[in-house]
Parts: C-alpha cells; structure tokens; sequence
C-alpha cells in the first residue's frame, strides 16, 4: 500500500457564476433603455437560458461567445430560428492585427473551410486578411451572396493584449460593450469572465510556491476545475469546440512556461522535471466554477496516483487482434505480446517504479530499432510496432530491437484522463513522470530512456523508427494569444507526415528512404490518400500553403542534426490525439506499414556507407 502524501497549493474555491458576475455589472452600469452585450466562454444554451432570465427582470441583454467568435456565430445562425440562406459565395475579411502574426484570425476561423463544404456545397469560400489597428475593431465581415440577394455581417472577436513570460500576447477574452436606445456606445472593453479568473488564480496560487532549483518539486500538481463552458463535437472529421480541453492545455504549459522561467531553463526546453503536471478540467452545465491545486507524493513502490482501476486481464495479442484494435491498448497487455516475441529481454524502471520492456533480435542484416510512445498520448504507435514486430520478426535475417512503450507513467494518465474525456488531446500525458521528453534526457539518469540507447547500442543500429503523432483536432491556448506557443506548426492538422532527422553526409539517402516509404504506404492505402487530401486542403484554407515538399499526398520533412543519436532517426506523425474506431485502425495500420517498410527499405539506403564507428 503507498501513502500518497497531499499537500494544499489552493483549496477547492466557488468563484461566482457567470450570471451573478454578470447580474453585478449590470447593477454596478445601469442605464435606462441601453442593452448590454457580453462576450463569455460559456455554451449557447446556458446564455439563452441566462438572456431569458435577465430579461424577465427588465434587462436588454445578449450574449455572445468568447471562444471562436465566427464558428460558433455561423453555428448558432444555422441553428437559429432564421437559419442562413444557402449561399453561392462565402466572402470572410478577416483582422489582421500588429500584435499576433498575420493569419492569427484565419486559423482562428478554423474548420470553417470543411463546414463550409458540408453546409454549402460549391459555395466558393474567400478569406481575406484585413488590418485593424484598435481592439474594439477586431471583427470577422461575413458576405454571404446568393442569385438575387446578399447577406453580409459582423461578428466581433474580443481580444486584449497581455504580457506572458517572454513575449507579448493578442488573446480572447471576455468583453462588455454597452449601447444606448440612440446607438452610442456607452462602454466598450475587455472583461474577466469566470473562465479567465480562474486561470489567472491556478498561476498566482502555483507562482507563490517556495520552490527553487531544478527539480522535481511533486509526483504530480494536480489541478481540478469544474466549469460551465462549451462542449460541442462538429460534424467534421474529430474537430471540436470545447473549452475544457483548452483549458488543460493552456494551464498545462503555462505552467511549464512559469517552472521554466523560474528554473532558468531556455523557454520550451524540453528537459525541463518539475513533475507531473495534470489539470483535470470537467464542463459542468449550468454548474459553478470551481477550482482547486494540491501536489501529490508517494513514497517507496509506486502504482500511480489516480491511475483508476488497473486492467485484470494481461494477454498476448495476435496479429489480427492488434489489426482490429479501435482504441488504445492497455498497458498489461502490451508488455505480455512483446514479452511474447524471440529475443533478448532489457528492462529499466521509470520514476514511478513502472518497468519499459524492450526486445533484441540478431539476425544477418543491418540492424534497425522500432520505438513507440515516447509521447504516452500518442498512442496508435505502440500498436504499430508491435504489428511490426511480428511481421519483421518472422524473417530471420531481421536484426530488430522494439520497444513497442517508452513512456508507460504518461500511458497510465493518460488511461486515467481519457476516462474523464476520451476525444481529448491530454498533452499533460505527453511527457514522462519527472515532467520531461525522454528524447532530450540527459545521460546521468536516463530511467527509461536507457531502453532505447541499449537497443541501439547492441547491435549498432543507424536506423531508428521512432512512431508518432500528434492532434487530430484544432489545439489552442486561449488565454496566452490563442495559438500553442511554440507548436504553431501543429495547430490544426495536415494529415500524415513523415520526417528525417539524419546526421551530415546523409539527407540524399534519408530523402530517399522517406520518399521510398512514402510511395509504399500509399500505394498500399488509397484511404491515406483521400484522407491526407482532405485535411491538407483544409490546413491550407486556415494556415496558408505548407511549406514541405510532398510525395504524393504525404508531406516530407528533411533536418540535418548533429546530436548524438542514430544515422537516421525516421519519424512518423499521424493525427491520432485521440480517435477511436475505424480513425484509429487507419492510424496504426500507417504505423504498421511505414514500419515494416522502412526497416525492409534499410538495407538498400545503407548500402556503400562506412561503419558507423568509422564516420
């Protein structure tokens, strides 16, 4: 039995609702016959219910959403009791404003290029950037033309600038506009909605902590937060508008910003270990907001923290069981197939006292290792490289290491979080225990890590398949400047990608070995294809052309490096944070196949080069 020892960084605190927040202003800015507008984080069915209130007591009130102004304006329309008409061209000037960079709005309009399809099909979509220099200007102008007629709108996108660690941020927020019976405006500026103040106290009552030095500070800082907001899946592909998923992610690294900062770590370095970071953040519809932080410790063996109920089961899964899987295997059972296949066993405890399993195999030819879930919450790789393994494992010349899970403390958050909301991205279960990526672990206490550089190690191996993903659903940060700071690139999804990061003297043969597997995978999939056609149309619709060369529909993404490492270190990244079904059958199927490809493709690329120990 492990004591886990909690420790009080801010007790569980009811900050007022909404509407009494709301209910105060109006008290506090009264004038007769004007009506009040409100800008909020909150769903479109509690601010009806909230308006309908109101206005029995005598208020002109009306609510608007905060979060993604144009999309869940074009929603609410359509679902209104005047739906807009079917247009034949969707004409949207965007702002352009100084203090975000130039497409900010545009990818703020995001998936409007893919529900513009599906609401109004041949309808020609044009977004054009237009600047705009005051606050209370930034609005979207919307021109909905029809034979015969024309539709056109604004719809305001509430915003102030705010001074975050290292850098100066245009961000929603909430916004309170006044507007006489003779169309003065009477008040006109930003506004703390509950949503804003709650995060602003999670990182003043974190920020006053006694901590120093390097860390790690916690087995976890655990933050719950309950919240009346918007949880709304769309009708395409596994987009969503959803602000307690924002949320997580905006406190998760933010508060790695605020540890960085304080650590004196560059900003975004990955080797930063305060410990596990988790927010847990639950929409509560018509419910209060509440908030509270502890830091959680265990001593001695370690099961996990929250963890829920562990799997009874423990089987070895067939080829065809992990063809057919449509969600996230369970820990248990992916130690018990790996364990299953021929080969020498390696094994390193992580912090948590969890164990990573690896398997070497020599056989005739070069050697070659096949890592997943060095990113716990990424999961279609750990099935791809088990799928992989059996297949390669099969032919006896294969020199093959696996390790099929790198990261199982993160695996086991992210189980836990997925029982809270299964379609989130839950980027808190990214990194390891300590709170760092085990790809930039120094060498002095490299726990899970030493997994893979013993693989590597053993039989000299310069390729490395390293299986990835990334969202498969728009990922923000609302509260610092709306975009993740640091990870624009990976905004909003652009399909399966596939990356080289190859050591001097080597890109013409790691271009190849990417184009050759590139080729393979399509050929083999024709739903990849379409798949990647749709979602690069739309990523170019929002966030401009991509600026990667493509074989076929699949992006490529050449870097030279200097790190230690292996000659080749060949990176996939599917969209895959979170899907289920038959998107996470595709996913790992991918995986699957650029796994087996590229390792039968190494040989030939390998072909003529010096030994490794003599480069």
């Amino acid at each position: 039995m492990v004591t886990v020892l909690p420790r009080t960084v801010l007790p569980r605190t009811v900050l007022p609702s909404t509407e009494s927040v709301i209910r105060s202003a109006l008290a506090g800015g009264a004038v007769d016959g004007a009506t009040h507008y409100f800008w909020l984080f909150t769903g479109a069915s509690r601010r009806r219910v909230i308006e309908r209130e109101l206005a029995a007591e005598g208020w002109r009130v009306r609510l608007h959403s905060a979060f993604k102004p144009l999309v869940s304006e074009l929603l609410e329309r359509r679902s209104g009791a005047e739906p807009l008409p079917t247009p034949t061209a969707i004409t949207i000037d965007y702002p352009a404003h100084q203090a975000a960079v130039p497409n900010r709005f545009r990818l703020e309009a995001y998936p409007l290029e893919r529900l513009a399809r599906l609401w109004w099909p041949g309808a020609v979509l044009t977004l054009t950037p237009k600047p705009v220099a005051e606050l209370e200007h930034l609005c979207y102008s919307v021109r909905m033309e029809r034979p015969g007629a024309v539709e056109a709108f604004d719809v305001f996108a509430p915003n102030r600038v705010v001074d975050v660690p290292g850098r100066v941020a245009l961000t929603p927020c909430g916004w309170w506009r006044v507007i006489a019976q003779d169309g003065t405006v009477i008040r006109d500026e930003p506004w703390e909605t509950d949503y804003e103040r709650l995060y602003r106290l999670v990182l003043d009552s974190v920020s006053a902590q006694p901590w120093s030095g390097p860390g790690p500070y916690f087995d976890q800082l655990r933050i719950e937060v309950e919240h009346d907001g918007i949880e709304e899946r769309l009708p395409v592909g596994h987009d969503r508008l959803d602000t307690a998923e924002a949320l997580h992610e905006e406190l998760y690294f933010s508060l790695l910003e605020r540890f960085a900062l304080m650590c004196g770590l560059p900003e975004g370095s990955r080797q930063l270990q305060p410990g596990q970071v988790v927010p847990v953040i639950r929409n509560v519809n018509g419910g209060e907001t509440a908030v509270s932080v502890v830091t959680l410790t265990a001593g001695g063996g370690y099961e996990g923290v929250g963890d829920g109920p562990s799997p009874s089961a423990t089987r070895v899964l067939s080829p065809a069981e992990l063809a057919g899987s449509d969600t996230a295997l369970v820990e248990p059972d992916v130690t018990a197939t790996l364990l299953a296949f021929p080969g020498e066993r390696l094994a390193e405890r992580t912090p948590r006292g969890r164990v990573v399993h690896g398997i070497w195999r020599r056989g005739a030819g070069p050697a070659v290792v096949i890592n997943g879930g060095q990113h716990a919450n990424e999961t279609s790789g750990v099935v791809g490289a088990l799928r992989a393994a059996y297949e390669l494992l099969a032919d006896p010349d294969t020199s093959l290491g696996v390790v099929a899970l790198e990261n199982p403390d993160g695996y086991a958050l992210h189980r836990e979080l997925c029982a809270v909301h299964a379609e989130h991205m839950h980027h808190a279960a990214r990194y390891s225990a300590l709170g760092d990526d085990l790809e930039y672990r120094g060498d002095e206490a490299p726990f899970e890590s030493a997994v893979r550089r013993r693989l590597l190690a053993l039989g000299g191996a310069q390729l490395l398949i390293n299986l990835h993903g990334y969202p498969a659903h728009e990922w923000v940060r609302p509260l610092t400047g709306y975009l993740p700071h640091k990870f624009e690139w990976w905004a909003v999804p652009q399909g399966f990608i596939l990356i080289a990061r190859y050591q001097p003297g080597f890109a013409e043969r790691a271009e190849s070995l990417l184009r050759t597997v590139a080729r393979a995978v399509q050929t083999a999939l024709p739903e990849l294809v379409a798949f990647n056609d749709a979602q690069l149309a739309a990523y170019e619709a929002h966030a401009g052309k991509l600026l990667f060369p493509l074989e076929g529909s699949v992006p490529l993404v050449l870097t030279e490096t200097a790190r230690p490492g292996p000659t080749v270190q060949l990176i996939t990244e599917y969209p895959d944070e979170t899907v289920h079904g038959a998107a996470f059958r595709l996913a790992h199927e991918v995986q699957y196949r650029v796994a087996v490809g590229a390792a039968r493709a190494w040989p030939a690329a390998l072909a003529g080069l010096p030994p490794l120990d003599s480069r």
